[in-house]
């Protein structure tokens, strides 16, 4: 099977709201794995998200008669960052979710009931998805 790395992100689905959410946790998540973060700095997922709505509105074709402002002017871009914010407010429930099943998945197969205390040192460190406000 070969293959087509055109088909994984093109611009077409970065320009949407799923698309760039997802693309946010990847690359947040995937920075904090490369580079041995102990913990994800919670300003990380915000830069990434104004990195990707910025290049998207820069990128993007606009219709002669569409009523969206043109990619480089001054609203266009002021429109991307609003965008990122609420990408990256999605981008940041989206993981919170996937941590907070990862915890009650390990809490359970312990046999114990799901606790909300902070983690402790018997607690493995979850591997891809980070908490991105852990204490």
């Amino acid at each position: 099977m070969i293959l087509a790395t055109n088909e994984l992100f093109t611009l077409g689905s970065l320009a949407t709201y799923s698309g760039s959410s997802l693309a946010v946790i990847l690359v947040t998540n995937s920075l904090s794995m490369a580079f041995k973060l102990k913990k994800t700095p919670p300003w990380l997922g915000l830069i990434v998200s104004i990195v990707i709505c910025v290049a998207a509105q820069l990128l993007a074709p606009v219709a002669p008669d569409s009523s969206t402002p043109a990619p480089s002017t001054a609203a266009g871009l002021f429109v991307a960052v609003l965008n990122a914010f609420l990408i990256y407010a999605t981008a940041f429930g989206g993981n919170a979710i996937v941590v907070g099943a990862n915890e009650a998945y390990t809490e359970s197969i312990r046999g114990r009931p799901l606790s909300f205390a902070p983690r402790s040192a018997n607690r493995p460190e979850p591997r891809f998805f980070r908490n991105w406000f852990s204490k």
